[in-house]
């Protein structure tokens, strides 16, 4: 299985920050360039479609950050992909999946809806699916039998990682050649891997399910013979930190399951533009005993570019081109 994405993008203009401001869209102070970029892109897209920007009475448009809506479904790119947040957010199927309802409709920004928009079509159609991760991955796959979103098959059980970390989105497959796989992805889009820092500790020193020891000790358990013990104290920080707990769910889940999956791995997905996310992965992949994109570490990661103009090649229709100027701009078209 092929699943290196070495594709170079362009970067977002240096001065990007001045062109904003001349637009008149309200910044956060506390924004990085990527992120600002971002939210201004979301601004943009709600403005197009005329979808109402989310603000008390007496506010004018410049006063609000333009990536929040006051329409619970003007989120979502199709009536398709609408209909499903519906199904997945019902009180029958949502269960103890930790979606946050109010960021996933009403904040365009959020890396939720975007897992939605990327690959609600393709649940719904799971032909697609296949001709989707096959133009990514070399033709690999015989079936995509299943897609989830917010997945974890045991939260806080013992057999995985104990806690209650989930993949954004699910895929199970059948390879050409009989295997039965899994690929559990983690979406960023404007996220610096640096949020929830004052957490980090809390979450390692916690009980490990009922048993004495603590959820640092697992995931050391689990990391041994995948990093060097000298790169635990570097992975249970942050940036480390977010990659590290879900790749090591994807490991748990491998080890836990073998009569059900015969391979699994934990894909990395973020805009290749978004230089906070691809630095925070080239240092995790280089933590690694053998720092490369395999089956075999269960580790890999692709970019948001690739996988947006993949998808449009898939459907081909306005709804797919309007994904990518929402998500990523017109400088990916240069």
């Amino acid at each position: 299985m092929i699943i290196t994405h070495n594709t170079v993008y362009p970067e977002i203009p240096a001065d990007i920050k001045k062109k904003i401001a001349a637009s008149g869209q309200k910044m956060c102070k506390t924004d990085n360039k990527y992120q600002a970029y971002y939210r201004y892109l979301q601004s943009v897209w709600r403005e197009d479609n005329n979808i109402p920007v989310k603000k008390k009475e007496g506010q004018s448009d410049n006063e609000v950050y333009g990536n929040y809506t006051s329409d619970p479904h003007a989120n979502f790119m199709t009536e398709g992909i609408r209909s499903l947040v519906d199904y997945e957010l019902s009180p029958e199927n949502k269960g103890d999946r930790l979606i946050e309802e109010t960021r996933l409709r009403s904040n365009l920004l959020s890396s939720q809806p975007l897992c939605f928009n990327l690959f609600g079509e393709l649940k719904l159609h799971l032909d697609k699916a296949l001709q989707f991760f096959n133009i990514l991955y070399d033709n690999y796959f015989k079936t995509i039998d299943r897609i989830e979103f917010e997945y974890n098959p045991a939260r806080r059980d013992s057999r995985l990682t104990g806690d209650r970390s989930a993949f954004d989105v699910f895929v199970e497959y059948t390879s050409i050649a009989g295997k039965k796989g899994f690929i559990g992805i983690e979406v960023k889009y404007s996220e610096t891997l640096n949020e929830g820092a004052n957490t980090v500790d809390d979450i390692l020193n916690k009980q490990f399910c009922d048993v004495t020891r603590t959820r640092r000790d697992r995931y050391r358990e689990l990391s041994k013979g995948l990093f060097p013990e000298t790169s635990f104290v570097e992975l249970e920080q942050l940036p480390a930190f977010q990659i590290w707990r879900d790749h090591l769910l994807a490991v748990s889940m491998c080890k836990a399951f073998p009569e059900k999956y015969d391979e699994g791995v934990f894909l990395f997905l973020a805009p290749y533009s978004n230089k906070n996310c691809r630095d925070g992965v080239e240092k995790y992949k280089n933590l690694l005993l053998t720092p490369e994109a395999s089956i075999d570490t269960h580790f890999c990661y692709a970019w948001l570019e690739e996988y947006i103009k993949t998808l449009d090649k898939v459907f081909d229709e306005d709804w797919t081109k309007d994904m990518m100027k929402r998500y990523l701009g017109d400088y990916t078209h240069e």
